[in-house]
């Protein structure tokens, strides 16, 4: 991967919306599929962004209200 922002944007667009089709940032051959695990902590949420095609992944940290 050449441009680490590619990531960011990624998480941002899966963050709203997490159906979005989103190109994996490492292959640009595969889609990012979203897998949520409720983090340690009160109100957070774990989004790992995985790609179908190369097996890269990432992870962002959401905070959400109750």
């Amino acid at each position: 991967m050449d441009d680490p922002n590619q990531w960011i944007e990624a998480a941002k667009i899966l963050e709203k919306n997490a159906t979005a089709k989103v190109k994996c940032p490492e292959c640009n051959t595969g889609e990012l599929m979203v897998k949520d695990e409720f983090a340690p902590g009160k109100n957070k949420l774990d989004r790992y962004l995985i790609c179908n095609h190369c097996g890269n992944w990432n992870v962002i940290t959401m905070s959400f209200a109750t």
